[in-house]
């Protein structure tokens, strides 16, 4: 028996949610021999406490104290972790009356507990309150602690600046905590492979001002805060209603929200507030969401201004008169390297956060196969072009070779026939890097090719005839017919290894996205889905590793084997009906010659050896 094993378990199950503790005993019994006799011993239990299953985790806490029983039931009496101390709470209720000595005690210290917690959190406001006026009148480090506002020199280069007449509010400078400053070094690893230098961090400003978007849509603060120093009440005179004929934004674009960089004078500003109301609006972690913001921003400095003994800063004039697409875009990919790496609370941060971003700052998708050696010098031309760069400008820049030797990315073809759009999928596994289709194939595509007789009607025509339905997949057709299809546009069906490192990359994750469950953002399956087909591209949160849409759920995908033969018939991906073990990367289901199920559907690759590559 072994605990490294226990906590292997642990970490591995359960397999989908809502287990209880029947199965977890069950799973613990059949895969760690004696596992009742670790979990009774203390040493194992800071161990213990640290392992986190994909889910259920609170039946699994009501298992380990049911076996270790009362020292470690009072043990996470006072855990800080909900799901312990919940599972503590009932094993001491169940084997404790209220008048035992041993649970009136608890009760009492718990109580002691709550009221010297309440007592010591006053204080601190208060002590906060205190520092934030003394803040006023000293310096930090030689520099005045700032009070003020965004310049109208803010922003990333793209128009999004605040404004200049923004009032002034409470702003200090920013020291980054420990985990913070390891993402900015992260950013400055990558850039350090392609010789720029390491440098000292920008002025970074932590302001409570309100961010431009709280200014042109003042309705979206829910809670806005007394300005601080003022401690009078609002007068109701000033209660003044919402202009009604005013919208509300589609998106929620970073520097105007979250944080901004200022090229003029070269500072990073985070806006609390606006991080703070865009954590509550979509329950994400704001600590992790201010680290990704302050990561995106330190791409833009690094951009500028990272020094490189060959290359040039990017001047000024030029910076600022660079397109939206090329700041957001870079920011963007760096930001998704680095959250890619580590993972966690940070990168569904970064999921979360671009489910309403606006498109410039989605161009990075287009560039996530990327090597990252071809992105870092890319920068080297943008700096020197001489005039304010443009997507084209950068597309044209990321051409140098990767450490293969081969082309990063193939300027075409980018889109077939049909005007479909494609994503390259770079080497990898032992497979050459490919082009594929970036969802699956329409009704309308499919269509397209019906009008000039290269293939026929699907042979149920109910969805395909559906006018609200053309951008759904297209269903009932054969393997032999999706062949047809690819053949047409110019491609081939995808092989069954390409499909499979297209859709998890180099990290062997269990879905496109990650390792987080299927839900209603990121796939159309059960049990959130709506039952039936979606549009492609429903689902954006969902994307694969390399911007692939689709990928599990909707429609199955046919693929052909491995050597290009025509045994066995293959689907991957998994379909609306389909549950998360299903839809999971690995998972797959076999065919017949004649098969056109009403959720097959499929997308196309085009390899270099067809693109004349």
């Amino acid at each position: 028996m072994s605990l490294d094993a226990l906590l292997e378990c642990i970490r591995r199950h359960p397999e989908t949610p809502g287990w209880g503790m029947g199965r977890w005993e069950a799973a613990l019994d059949r895969d760690v021999a004696g596992w009742r006799t670790i979990v009774a011993g203390p040493d194992c239990w800071p161990a213990l406490e640290r392992a986190r299953p994909r889910s259920d985790y609170d039946d699994l806490t009501r298992v380990l104290v049911r076996c270790a029983g009362d020292d470690l039931a009072w043990r996470w009496r006072r855990s800080d972790d909900t799901h312990q101390r919940r599972a503590a709470e009932e094993w001491l209720r169940s084997n404790y009356s209220s008048h035992d000595d041993g649970w009136r005690e608890s009760r009492l210290m718990g109580a002691i507990e709550h009221r010297i917690a309440s007592l010591f959190g006053r204080l601190e406001q208060r002590l906060d309150a205190l520092v934030e006026r003394l803040g006023q009148r000293v310096r930090y480090g030689g520099m005045p602690v700032r009070r003020g506002t965004t310049s109208a020199a803010g922003g990333s280069g793209g128009g999004m600046a605040g404004p200049a007449w923004a009032s002034a509010a409470p702003a200090a400078l920013y020291l980054p905590s420990r985990a913070e400053r390891e993402l900015i070094a992260r950013v400055l690893d990558y850039l350090q492979h392609g010789g720029y230098e390491t440098a000292a961090l920008p002025p970074i400003v932590l302001s409570d001002e309100p961010p431009p978007l709280f200014i042109r849509y003042p309705e979206l603060e829910d809670d806005e805060p007394q300005p601080r120093g003022d401690d009078q009440p609002r007068p109701a005179s000033l209660d003044i209603p919402r202009n009604r004929k005013r919208g509300r934004p589609e998106t929620y674009p970073i520097e105007q929200l979250l944080g901004c960089y200022r090229p003029g004078d070269q500072t990073i500003v985070l806006y609390e507030r606006g991080i703070g109301w865009y954590g509550r609006q979509v329950g994400a972690d704001a600590q992790a969401l201010q680290a990704v913001v302050l990561v995106h921003e330190i791409a833009h400095w690094a951009a500028h201004v990272l020094p490189h003994p060959e290359v040039p800063l990017w001047p000024l004039d030029t910076y600022v008169a660079t397109s939206t697409a090329v700041h957001e875009g870079w920011a963007q990919l760096i930001t998704w390297w680095i959250v890619r790496d580590v993972g966690g609370a940070v990168k569904d941060s970064f999921e979360t956060l671009n489910r309403r971003q606006s498109p410039p700052y989605l161009v990075f998708r287009e560039f996530a196969g990327l090597h990252s050696a071809g992105v870092v010098a890319s920068l080297a031309m943008l700096r020197q072009l001489g005039r304010g760069a443009r997507l084209p400008d950068w597309r044209a820049a990321l051409q140098p070779a990767d450490a293969a030797g081969s082309a990063v990315q193939p300027q075409s073809p980018r889109t077939d026939r049909v005007g479909a759009e494609y994503v390259w999928v770079p080497a990898g596994a032992g497979l050459a890097g490919f082009w594929m289709l970036r969802t699956p194939v329409t009704n309308a595509m499919w269509r397209a090719a019906v009008q000039v007789g290269a293939v026929k009607p699907p042979r149920n025509t109910h969805a395909y005839d559906d006018a609200a339905k053309t951008q759904h997949p297209v269903v009932y057709v054969t393997r032999e017919q999706a062949r047809a299809y690819a053949t047409w546009v110019g491609g081939r069906l995808p092989r069954d290894a390409e499909w499979t490192w297209a859709a998890q990359g180099d990290d062997g994750r269990t879905y496109p996205w990650g390792e987080q469950p299927p839900d209603a953002t990121r796939a159309n399956c059960r049990p959130h889905g709506p039952g039936d087909t979606t549009p492609v591209g429903s689902y954006p949160a969902g994307a694969g590793p390399y911007g692939l849409l689709d990928m599990a759920g909707n429609v199955w995908e046919w693929v052909d084997p491995d050597d290009g033969g025509d045994q066995p018939y293959l689907v991957r991906g998994g379909a609306c009906f389909d549950g998360p073990a299903t839809v999971a990367c690995a998972a797959r289901e076999t065919g017949d010659a004649d098969t056109d199920d009403c959720y097959d559907g499929f997308r196309v690759v085009i390899a270099r050896e067809l693109a004349g590559m």
